[in-house]
């Protein structure tokens, strides 16, 4: 029976199979009404066959529930039940009198979210689509020319390639960067026809070489952006924009507002981020209407030639087009945000709307590296990955802060990645209203799915990988490097563990026997007759040396069934004695078989052949060393312990104070090292005064945090005055120091041009110094 729009019903008549091979003989079945001309199929039988049916106001299509993937962009404006006899309803709920359909749970609304994340899509082009809101939705000619100059190194599948194939059409990139078309571009005036000069390009230009010398400005230009529509939960509204000349770089800064007090804190955020990337500028352009006070603060306090833009000229400003190029990029990433992100937190997007705008920029005095990498150094993707601003995203809750029975994970949105820490997200949590660092975060953007790769993708990648190894294996027969590398594995490891290695001659094998040193064999198969009975003497049995053939590697094939082995007959030696031992042939014989074996033992011993997997196997070789490069590591960072001379352990600071052998020694080794850490022990006569020791309450509740850990290192240094040493180490990791902790050191090709340097010189002579205690009390900057 079905239910009519008079109120009435029908009752149907018979019951048919529609035409449909596709379907199953359930899903097929119609009903045939009196009152209506064609038959009706239910939706509920479809749907039950696991098949999806999409309605719009074009028509219907019905497809397979594996084949299809919803993805909405906003919440539903209904949400309905199957009830149990196979309808669909939607509740409905009283609202001030009147039944209105009931609004979509959060729990719904959740699910619908999560839709986007439980698919996998390992593609290639959802990779492109994710990288590309990495980026902050660039357009396609600027995010390929930055791929070309090499600003995305080490960017999983960010290569011109798949750029060009797959780069997405979104409508966040429009949204920032879309501009007045220009004119002239399609002109319909006819253009006369001009005939090419064609009498310089004769001959065939070879080795050209293009140079151009850059001029280091040091110069940096400031403006501040017009007020944001919404003012910042911290209170923010404009956006103070720096940009230095020779690096191209853009920095970014939120004000609270335009006065002067906020411009100077603003102002000197900017400038330390500088000076600590090593840039140091002598000009600093302003626009026109900064007041006093700001131009005294940059004269006095960064001692900078203050120059002013004429009045009315903003184009002499380069900020001007800095903020243009910056607000086109912040405006697409603002468009990408989840639809629930709320615009009071605009000011949290900056500083990662800063890095991917200056990875897409080039540098004005290093045209091959991009602005990001001229002030910090190449962008490494695999430890500080970067993901799509604003984004939903599920924080974890760590097991020591969460109940029993509480949820693993809480709501929120990601706002940037962690400069300071290893794989860290900073996200702003929703019930808390405040951020929060997590290394596991797992990423609901509304419309691209986080790429995950799966095991097909992992098998074409292998196999791309054996295809370039074949294509690069070499053929050479030497392999003097890998031989000289394993050498020097194996002298390493003897010094580390005492063992000697044998030589890799000793461990090969030859597979195919020399028959250059070796006489040649007598067939077996071959009949024997009495005149090949004859024997050698007993001397010359007793002085020739044993050849043993070493059974072969290669399995022989295996002869045909036609071909009969014949019948092994047993050799007889004849006594000397014998008529038939004494013939003439059989002297003769014996006179060739002595002068041979003479022969043999004049000679020297050949070296035995390399291995013919050596030969023809060198990706053997390279997992063989690779092996014992990584055994090696393993033994010598065992080695920072010191080693017991009789069980061969290696004893760490705890096990040296418990052994009866090492007690002493070690408890002074310490000693001596909180002596000199301290105020002095015993004969130290100069300490440093390094460590102070303070009770955990008198330590400031801010600062905390920041307590780090201590940890005892031993070695035996045999060359030092004080063999066994203890020294006291912490944690850099926990480190709260605004400043570089890093000592800065030359690199390798700076180190050997001194050295060619000294040696080439004549008469030149070259000192060392070694500092003591060098990094303990090293004056720091406040």
């Amino acid at each position: 029976r079905v239910g009519v729009a008079n109120g009435g019903t029908s009752k149907g008549i018979n019951v048919t199979q529609l035409p449909f091979e596709k379907l199953s003989a359930k899903a097929v079945k119609a009903d045939t009404f009196n009152d209506f001309p064609d038959s009706l199929i239910s939706v509920g039988q479809l749907a039950d066959n696991e098949t999806v049916s999409i309605f719009s106001k074009e028509g219907v299509s019905v497809h397979k529930e594996e084949d299809v993937l919803i993805t909405v962009k906003n919440e539903p404006l209904l949400i309905g039940v199957r009830d149990e006899q196979g309808r669909y309803r939607i509740p409905l709920q009283q609202h001030k009198g009147q039944w209105k359909p009931r609004h979509a749970s959060k729990k719904a609304r959740q699910t619908l979210r999560k839709a986007n994340s439980v698919y996998d899509l390992p593609s290639t082009e959802q990779a492109i689509k994710w990288m590309h809101a990495v980026c902050g939705y660039p357009v396609k000619t600027t995010l390929l020319k930055a791929i070309k100059a090499g600003n995305y190194v080490g960017w999983p599948l960010l290569t011109v390639k798949n750029v060009t194939k797959y780069y997405p059409e979104t409508t966040e990139t429009p949204k920032g960067y879309l501009n007045q078309t220009r004119k002239n571009v399609r002109s319909t005036k006819p253009k006369p026809f001009k005939t090419a000069n064609t009498s310089q390009l004769e001959g065939k230009k070879v080795q050209d070489i293009h140079t151009q010398v850059y001029e280091v400005r040091e110069t940096v230009f400031t403006d501040q952006t017009g007020q944001f529509p919404t003012q910042s939960r911290s209170g923010n509204k404009y956006i103070m924009v720096m940009v230095d000349i020779d690096s191209s770089g853009i920095l970014v800064e939120p004000l609270k507002s335009r006065k002067d007090a906020e411009l100077h804190r603003a102002y000197t955020s900017l400038m330390t981020r500088l000076n600590r990337a090593g840039i140091f500028p002598k000009k600093h352009v302003l626009d026109n209407e900064i007041s006093q006070t700001m131009k005294d603060y940059v004269r006095d306090e960064y001692k900078m030639t203050v120059e002013l833009v004429p009045p009315g000229c903003h184009r002499r400003n380069a900020a001007e087009v800095a903020i243009r190029n910056f607000k086109a990029h912040f405006l697409s990433i603002l468009a990408g945000t989840a639809d629930d992100f709320p615009l009071q937190l605009w000011d949290k997007l900056l500083p990662q709307a800063e890095i991917t705008v200056n990875l897409l920029r080039q540098s004005n005095a290093t045209p091959n590296i991009s602005a990001y990498a001229h002030m910090n150094g190449p962008f490494d993707y695999n430890k500080m990955p970067l993901a799509p601003l604003g984004c939903n995203v599920q924080v974890h809750e760590k097991a020591d802060k969460r109940g029993t029975w509480a949820f693993h994970s809480v709501d929120g949105w990601y706002v940037q990645t962690s400069p300071e820490h290893y794989r860290t997200h900073k996200c702003y949590i929703k019930s808390t209203k405040s951020e929060r660092l997590s290394d596991t975060v797992q990423f609901q953007h509304k419309r691209i799915t986080n790429p995950t790769v799966s095991p097909k993708d992992k098998l074409m990648n292998a196999i791309a990988a054996c295809q370039q190894a074949l294509n690069n294996a070499t053929n050479d027969k030497s392999n003097n490097e890998i031989n000289m590398l394993q050498a020097i594995l194996n002298k390493a490891r003897e010094q580390v563990t005492g063992e000697k290695m044998p030589p890799d001659d000793e461990q090969s094998l030859p597979r195919v026997q020399n028959n250059k040193e070796s006489l040649q064999p007598q067939n077996e198969d071959r009949r024997t007759t009495r005149s090949m009975t004859a024997s050698l003497t007993p001397e010359i049995v007793a002085s020739a040396p044993t050849i043993s053939q070493p059974p072969p590697r290669v399995q022989r094939s295996p002869q045909p069934q036609a071909l009969k082995k014949r019948r092994k007959r047993i050799r007889v030696s004849l006594p000397e004695s014998a008529p038939a031992a004494n013939t003439r042939s059989k002297v003769r014989q014996k006179k060739r078989v002595l002068e041979q074996k003479r022969e043999l033992l004049r000679k020297k011993p050949e070296p035995k052949p390399q291995r013919a997997s050596t030969l023809h196997n060198p990706t053997r070789n390279l997992r063989s060393a690779v092996r014992k490069i990584q055994r090696v590591e393993n033994q010598v960072h065992k080695a920072l312990a010191v080693m017991d001379k009789k069980s061969g352990k290696m004893l760490n600071y705890r096990q040296l104070l418990r052994h009866p052998d090492y007690k002493k020694d070690w408890s002074l080794s310490s000693a001596n090292e909180f002596g000199r850490l301290a105020n002095g022990v015993g004969g130290i006569k100069n300490p440093t005064n390094t460590i102070k020791f303070v009770r955990y309450e008198d330590i400031p509740k801010e600062r905390r945090k920041d307590v780090t850990y201590g940890q005892f290192v031993c070695t035996v240094r045999p060359e030092k005055k004080e063999q066994n040493r203890t020294r006291f180490v912490v944690g850099g990791n926990k480190i709260n120091y605004p400043g570089e902790v890093a000592t800065p050191t030359a690199e390798m090709l700076v180190a050997k041009l001194l050295f060619n340097s000294v040696v080439s010189t004549p008469g030149a002579k070259f000192m060392t110094m070694d500092l003591s205690n060098f990094y303990l009390m090293t004056n720091t900057s406040e």
